[in-house]
């Protein structure tokens, strides 16, 4: 009887890790919807304003690098929550097992 619930916590828990992780990938938009200029127009550049321009654009991508970097870290630490909360499931379910067979024993 004892497995039977262990078993189910084990479950539930790698469960709710794989409902996590799926939640967080369908969360994240990687579209190129939200990097378009919100002006479509082509706009005409003197000499001068192209190496503002260019400031600019390397400012956006790091930007958006630095944001990219923080959802993989988030990402990142979810999973290794997780992860360990599903191995901490186990092992419990394996000291259970483990105590019920050295009782029978």
């Amino acid at each position: 009887m004892a497995r039977i619930e262990n078993d189910e916590i084990g479950g539930r828990a790698i469960r709710d890790a794989s409902v996590r992780t799926m939640r967080r990938r369908r969360d994240t938009s990687e579209s190129n919807d939200e990097n378009e200029d919100p002006n479509p127009r082509a706009k005409k550049h003197s000499r001068r304003d192209v190496q503002g321009d260019l400031n600019m654009k390397m400012g956006r991508i790091e930007g958006l690098l630095e944001d990219s970097l923080k959802q993989n870290a988030t990402f990142q630490k979810e999973i290794t929550e997780g992860i360990q909360e599903a191995n901490r499931a186990y092992v419990t379910t394996q000291h259970e097992f483990l105590s019920l067979l050295s009782d029978k024993l």
